[in-house]
């Protein structure tokens, strides 16, 4: 019989909402708190805390983090400070907030056998899970990887307050976990070549030799989100539109080129799948798919690269 695991949710807005029924497959929903009645009332059949210190006192084991931006830090230190197991909403800083202090909170729930984990579900999305799988066979037919690139291409944002949100702080800590994640964390050097809320562009290199290139914009008119990654190895590159499902593998050998279809985006599942990874990492005590390493390199690159004035970055493994 598995471990009933209370959870409490922070920050009730519709990202909070999606993660919440993925949540209860795992967890049980105790309480929730948002400034707002209106959003803590569409998680429904839990008890909705008066204040954020409230639910922290509740009979909770863990919490999600799902605040804005800018009370992510503090909240993690006060559920910490409480402590809770805590899943946070990337990113888990913002400029301001240093990485020493990151790392400080992170030792410190080693020290009291707490987890702490962030949200990166492409690790565990259809097309990443297939290429990730698919790795090792296409390096030994085409070659070792020379560069890597994703990018994707939204809806323009239609809350005013995202009209002054730097995409690239967004957005970055997304591509370099799953650069990480198919490859291996490796330390990197990055440039900054455009910085907005509607556009991002970043290029850079890791101490293996790969080479990578990030980018989105937002501002398609339709609510859509198309991705794009691409691995470019020495004689082939593999494109995969998460989208639509496809994959293309191009042989530059004999110039032909094999498609392959049924690798569209799971929502439902990749969101499954990181809450399933919390509730095992708090059971067994063992953290889980994002070592503390990753955690911390996610978000440092965006961290700096956002600041004013910012064109270059290197980021230590």
């Amino acid at each position: 019989m598995k471990i009933e695991i209370k959870i409490g949710i922070i920050g009730c807005g519709g990202h909070a909402q999606h993660h919440a029924e993925s949540l209860r497959n795992h967890f049980v929903i105790e309480s929730v708190w948002d400034p707002s009645s209106v959003s803590m009332s569409q998680i429904e059949s839990v008890r909705k805390a008066r204040t954020f210190e409230e639910l922290l006192s509740d009979n909770i084991d863990a919490v999600m983090i799902s605040s804005p931006d800018e009370y992510h830090f503090v909240h993690i230190e006060k559920a910490l400070t409480a402590g809770k197991h805590i899943f946070c909403e990337k990113p888990l800083l913002v400029p301001g907030e240093s990485i020493e202090r990151l790392q400080a909170v992170i030792k410190l729930a080693r020290e009291k056998h707490l987890i702490i984990t962030s949200c990166h579900p492409r690790r565990y999305d259809v097309p990443g899970l297939w290429m990730k799988k698919e790795l090792p066979d296409f390096q030994e037919l085409y070659g070792k990887v020379i560069g890597f690139a994703f990018d994707f291409s939204y809806h323009a944002p239609s809350a005013a307050w995202k009209h002054s949100r730097s995409l690239l702080l967004d957005h970055l800590n997304h591509e370099v976990d799953l650069m990480n994640f198919f490859f291996g964390i490796q330390s990197f050097s990055a440039w900054k070549l455009h910085d907005g809320h509607d556009h991002y562009e970043v290029v850079g290199q890791r101490d293996d030799r790969i080479n990578f290139h990030f980018r989105g914009t937002r501002r398609l008119v339709s609510e859509r989100y198309p991705e794009w990654f691409r691995i470019r190895l020495e004689r082939a590159e593999v494109i995969v539109s998460t989208a639509d499902g496809v994959a293309e593998i191009r042989d530059h050998n004999c110039a032909s080129i094999q498609r392959l279809s049924n690798l569209c985006t799971d929502y439902d599942a990749r969101l499954d799948g990181v809450a399933h990874d919390f509730a095992q990492s708090i059971r067994t005590g063992k953290w889980g798919y994002l070592s503390e390493a990753e955690m911390v390199m996610n978000s440092e690159a965006g961290i700096i690269l956002q600041r004013e004035g910012i064109q270059r970055v290197e980021v230590r493994a």
